[in-house]
């Protein structure tokens, strides 16, 4: 990843408050972006860990970039997982973050969902998970 995006590093809650306040705001504008570039085509990223985004910066701004993309998937792909399956399990962690823990009780698109899902993935960055209702522990620093 390195090689091939000079000045990059992985995404972790420990590494965005490491970055300025100024950088905050634009590292989280650059995942939300790539999530919703997703979702524009149709898919939607189940996978809400912050580390499976690494961020080049840009200038004022930072290029969000993906390495880990086994769970991007379409919605009737969703609507059809297996409740015991992986993809599912880490679904039903990521609506638990966001708060919304039966979003898909309801009809969706891959956009909803993605603003469901962006708010978990925003969430597990800035270590504000403490939602009413929700089992999730805020993750370590």
């Amino acid at each position: 990843m390195a090689q091939k995006y000079p000045g990059s590093f992985q995404l972790s809650n420990t590494k965005y408050h490491g970055l300025s306040p100024a950088e905050q705001g634009p590292a989280l504008n650059a995942v939300t972006n790539a999530a919703n570039q997703i979702a524009k085509g149709g898919w939607v990223l189940l996978d809400v860990n912050p580390g499976n985004f690494s961020l080049q910066g840009l200038g004022n701004a930072f290029k969000a970039i993906l390495h880990d993309p086994d769970m991007v998937l379409s919605p009737s792909e969703i609507e059809n997982l297996a409740p015991n399956s992986v993809p599912r399990g880490v679904l039903n962690y990521a609506l638990d973050v966001a708060g919304q823990p039966n979003f898909l009780n309801q009809p969706f698109t891959a956009e909803s969902l993605t603003n469901v899902l962006n708010i978990a993935r925003e969430r597990l960055i800035t270590g504000i998970t403490n939602v009413p209702g929700s089992t999730v522990a805020p993750p370590a620093q």
